[in-house]
């Protein structure tokens, strides 16, 4: 996503050329304009003042935000659950029991791999189970120091009998059916799936690993390390060991020889089982050096394969720490035969425990990233222990990314668009796949939840089995795949910045993704902003921008962010806040356009500082807003008030008082077209409230609406005499950018 910067539009730079509507928010200079028009465009004088409207929210733009918006869910919790979709019940002891625990004559530590923790927590409370008719499956010290349980209702009792009958119990905290999340299943890469590389095979490896080749088309290959710009970013950066990402999967071949250098061997753990993980085969695991599935070693190679050690491929973020967490059950059934992994909410909250307690400890460092590949379209994860583990670890800095599902991650039934979990929760990132040519693969899930895009089409990577002449690697396709070549880039980003919050990061990687030419089933349905450039995101400003009351699963996110990178529109110099749902001053609306035509200087110096144009703005007593107020009178971008004969610069301004400041700053300062058709006019004269417009606003108002800067939904209200918001200017003005760049 290229983004102009605004200096190249300083004094002098007239000429433009605005044809097609804004489809995507890439602009930073959004919000600053969006203030500095609002100022600007009550001052134009042709506008009284004018009553506010209904609250209002401007709709997320091209569906690219991390929307407000929701998606349609199929489950139905007064549905009797299913019994092979839980794994018993996941019963939440409060603080009493753990010190009653910890007071029994036995050693407990939350991180000593020992299965005799989980019997000694079975004992405390199996009576009180028993009583109920629960039998105590597993335990574990939670690191909030609550007690976990698993226990299996008996035979003829219910899950939500079961449910029932804990919660009455004393000392109970939580009870909740323990959900099952399954495995993504990644689809086999066919010869269907090699499409024309994008990013060609005209230069050398980055690395002396022999199939770290460019071209999708050469068998094996890592297109996927160009196309997304993990080579281009260890120009420099690599994360040789300055980060940890964790692998919550089915295990990882701990012996495998492109892998082994980069694994924490001596802290990788089976959560599933209350063990440490190696190698050895018992109790009907496959052995595979430590992984029983396949799915597990093959995300880990994509996140940290060796690179530059003469083997097969590299691994995205150039020898970053592995952690292997196994979450999964050990992939047979009581028979010995062969089942498909699966993990439960049990399971996975027992791993984001242990990392919490590797930290306490310091043995692991600069754990910041958790790819989980795997996931429910089940509903009822929300609000789960799950869910508030996964909070609690983006709460310490730690960024859990996600599949977002494959078209057969769902039941017969569901639809592709449907919510998947955990990806969908508001605290990961989700992660779709594209192809080597850049287009969305027909199997990835996609709905407004999703965040980025990676490829995910015919990855190679190890694999703890031969399946190939190639050894133990392989290819593969899916979300699955998708999902650790984002983990990778993220992870590279918190070794370039260490001290980055996770709202830095996802704010550089959402506004500099490559556009995605969606097909129309795609198109405005999806929220992914497109597909990830970790090369563009490490190198970008976004690091020196923080707002806290600007969350990720704001519409907004993406558009104030950009605002603010190019020094447009900025937090308050009071708070450092953002204040989105505060509506624009006139002042601030001033100094935005200003800032839009040159950001370093937005004319806060003479002789525009020494001008005395508007009684209201004396130059005697100057404020930062000054300069900008003259300038853009000088320019015939704004007026003063006429009812009153002031520029009034406290006073709020309106959706159309906006629309005809950059209406104004387009024509009188670029010199640019802006000319509609006579379809384009007859739409803006359809919306349902037009007739609220002012006539001296129409022209301005239809020429927005023609550019997708207002109105962007079909048929859709315009609110004109609503004071804008400056969520809302940094979102039209991020539209507004968009236009200048086509």
């Amino acid at each position: 996503m290229k983004l102009i910067q605004p200096s190249s539009r300083a004094a002098g730079a007239k000429s433009a050329s605005f044809h097609k509507p804004c489809v995507s928010c890439t602009s930073l200079f959004a919000s600053r304009f969006f203030a500095a028009l609002f100022s600007l465009a009550l001052i134009v004088g042709l506008m009284p003042t004018l009553p506010s409207q209904a609250a209002f929210a401007d709709e997320p733009s091209d569906g690219n935000a991390y929307a407000d918006a929701t998606v349609s869910d199929p489950s139905d919790p007064s549905d009797p659950i299913d019994p092979d979709e839980v794994d018993g019940i996941f019963i939440v002891y409060n603080e009493e029991v753990a010190n009653e625990i910890a007071s029994m004559p036995a050693p407990i530590s939350l991180d000593d791999g020992n299965a005799g923790t989980s019997e000694l927590i079975k004992q405390a409370v199996e009576n009180d189970l028993e009583e109920i008719g629960l039998e105590p499956e597993s335990g574990a010290l939670a690191h909030d120091g609550t007690v976990n349980v698993v226990a299996q209702p008996t035979e003829g009792q219910t899950i939500e009998e079961a449910v029932e009958s804990a919660e009455a119990l004393p000392n109970v905290a939580h009870v909740e059916p323990n959900y099952l999340l399954e495995i993504i299943d990644p689809i086999e890469s066919a010869e269907s799936d090699l499409v024309p590389a994008v990013v060609g095979p005209d230069a050398a490896p980055a690395t002396d690993d022999p199939y770290a080749v460019r071209d999708p088309e050469q068998t094996p290959n890592t297109y996927w390390l160009y196309q997304s710009g993990l080579a281009s970013a260890w120009e420099t950066t690599k994360a040789a060991g300055d980060v940890t990402v964790a692998v919550f999967d089915t295990g990882i071949d701990l012996e495998h020889e492109d892998l082994q250098a980069n694994i924490l061997t001596d802290l990788a753990y089976d959560s599933y089982n209350r063990e440490r993980l190696t190698t050895e085969v018992e109790q009907g695991i496959v052995g595979n050096g430590g992984d029983a599935d396949g799915h597990g070693t093959h995300v880990a190679g994509i996140i940290s394969a060796a690179a530059n050690n003469g083997k097969g491929i590299a691994g995205g973020t150039y020898n970053a720490k592995l952690l292997p967490v196994k979450v999964t059950n050990n992939g047979v059934d009581e028979e010995g035969n062969k089942i498909k992994a699966n993990a439960s909410i049990s399971s996975i909250v027992s791993a984001y425990d242990y990392l919490f307690s590797l930290i306490d400890s310091g043995s692991v460092e600069n754990l910041r990233v958790v790819n989980i590949s795997m996931g429910s379209p089940s509903k009822n994860l929300l609000d789960s222990k799950l869910h508030e583990a996964i909070r609690n670890a983006r709460n310490a800095g730690i960024l859990t990314v996600c599949g977002g599902g494959n078209s057969d991650s769902f039941s017969e039934g569901a639809s592709i668009t449907d919510p998947f979990y955990p990806s969908d929760f508001e605290e990961c990132v989700s992660v779709t796949s594209v192809n080597s040519d850049g287009t969305d693969s027909s199997w990835s899930a996609y709905n407004a939840a999703k965040d980025i895009s990676a490829p995910g089409a015919s990855i190679w990577s190890t694999y703890p089995t031969e399946t190939s002449s190639y050894g133990y690697y392989r290819s593969l396709s899916g979300s699955s795949m998708a999902s650790p070549v984002a983990a990778a880039g993220f992870a590279l980003i918190f070794a370039a910045h260490p001290k980055a919050t996770i709202e830095q990061a996802c704010a550089a990687v959402y506004n500099t993704a490559d556009d995605i030419d969606h097909s129309a089933d795609v198109d405005g349905v999806t929220g992914s902003h497109g597909a990830i450039r970790v090369d563009r995101a490490i190198n970008s400003n976004y690091f020196d921008i923080s707002f806290d009351d600007v969350p990720t699963n704001r519409w907004f996110f993406s558009e104030a962010y950009q605002a603010a990178a190019m020094n447009i529109f900025t937090g308050s110099k009071t708070d450092g806040l953002f204040h989105p749902d505060s509506n624009l001053l006139r002042c601030d609306a001033a100094l935005t356009v200003a800032r839009m035509a040159d950001p370093t200087e937005a004319f806060g110096k003479p002789p525009y500082t020494e001008m005395s144009i508007f009684p209201d703005v004396d130059p005697s007593t100057p404020h930062y807003y000054t300069g900008a107020v003259n300038w853009d009178k000088t320019q015939g971008i704004i007026n003063g008030r006429m009812d009153i004969g002031k520029f009034d610069p406290s006073a709020n301004i309106t959706r159309q008082e906006f629309c005809q400041i950059i209406y104004n700053y387009t024509k009188n300062y670029l010199k640019a077209n802006v000319d509609v058709s006579i379809n384009q006019t007859r739409d803006a004269a359809s919306r349902p409230d037009w007739n609220m417009t002012a006539n001296w606003a129409k022209e301005a108002m239809t020429w927005a609406v023609s550019r997708g800067l207002v109105g962007k939904a079909p048929g859709g209200d315009l609110y004109p005499v609503k004071n804008i918001t400056r969520a809302e200017a940094a979102a039209i003005m991020v539209r507004y950018q968009k236009t200048l760049e086509q």
